[in-house]
């Protein structure tokens, strides 16, 4: 882990470590004074797979917030920060160090910033002055478009032959953008450089799917014996039914099926079933952890 240079300075967050925000729990237990909301001039914002990040030097200003840590536990905080990141050749992100306007004195002040790194590369300048992951389409006019294809699509069982194919498709369209959903939230939460199974299995061990993931189930029309779900390469594997007393097995058998829409798709009337299903209680479930942990 990288630390910035100087790790006693205070912590400018204009993104995902900003109270509120997703990932502030990793380092809210070392801020030591309330966080002082102020604007840094002269910066630009920009966006890379969700993620913001900070361009200086340039026209416009950017919202944030000043985070001052006890000084004992600065390193702590820098190091949960870093880790976070994953701070190195890969990372989006790379330290650096702001001038700011002192609200009570003339003089500015230093503080630690994360920066954009190559921001030439893959990044889209967005001309706004503040970032948040409320506003995320992913999390807002995503989760509508799949709720509509849920009202549309899910309501009605699929019996068994002939497949209704246009049904079929418009569910998996809807299941694969709801990942897309999940995925970015556990990159905003959990890390964005975390391979895809260590981010689901953080989402899994979190106490709002948890909370979810037993209440949705225990609600849920779906019976009691649908068909195992095979690995078609190594088929004396199988991943069982989603169980409301194993979110680490569930949050896979979820996963499973969308891997299994990617890799050649499905043709059975029984994965029409099986991601009908999944759709309706994973999108339930997805839509309780935004509201508990995000839209709170």
């Amino acid at each position: 882990m990288r630390l910035p240079e100087n790790p006693y300075l205070s912590y400018f967050a204009y993104g995902l470590f900003k109270p509120n925000e997703l990932a502030f729990n990793k380092i809210s237990k070392f801020v030591e004074t309330e966080p002082k909301f102020l604007d840094k001039n002269n910066s630009s914002l920009w966006i890379r797979d969700g993620l913001p990040l900070i361009e200086q030097n340039t026209d416009g200003a950017v919202y944030g917030c000043c985070l001052k840590f006890r000084e004992k536990e600065c390193k702590d905080a820098y190091a949960a920060i870093s880790k976070f990141i994953s701070i190195g050749e890969t990372s989006p992100y790379e330290w650096d160090v702001i001038d700011l306007k002192n609200e009570e004195s003339e003089d500015p002040i230093e503080m630690n910033v994360l920066i954009g790194h190559e921001l030439g590369k893959g990044s889209i300048k967005t001309g706004l002055p503040e970032w948040s992951a409320k506003e995320d389409p992913m999390f807002t006019k995503a989760m509508e478009k799949i709720k509509g294809k849920i009202k549309d699509f899910a309501e009605i069982r699929f019996d068994g032959p002939p497949l209704e194919w246009d049904r079929f498709f418009e569910l998996e369209m809807a299941y694969l953008l709801l990942w897309v959903a999940i995925e970015r939230y556990c990159s905003f939460a959990y890390g964005p450089l975390l391979n895809p199974k260590d981010k689901i299995k953080e989402l899994a061990v979190s106490d709002s799917f948890q909370n979810a993931l037993k209440k949705v189930l225990d609600q849920s029309e779906r019976v009691k014996k649908i068909p195992k779900i095979y690995d078609s390469r190594f088929l004396e594997k199988r991943w069982l039914k989603a169980d409301a007393n194993k979110p680490i097995y569930s949050i896979e058998y979820y996963y499973r099926i969308r891997s299994n829409l990617v890799h050649r798709g499905k043709s059975e009337w029984v994965d029409g079933e099986r991601i009908r299903l999944s759709l309706k209680e994973l999108f339930e479930i997805f839509q309780i952890v935004l509201h508990k942990t995000l839209f709170n």
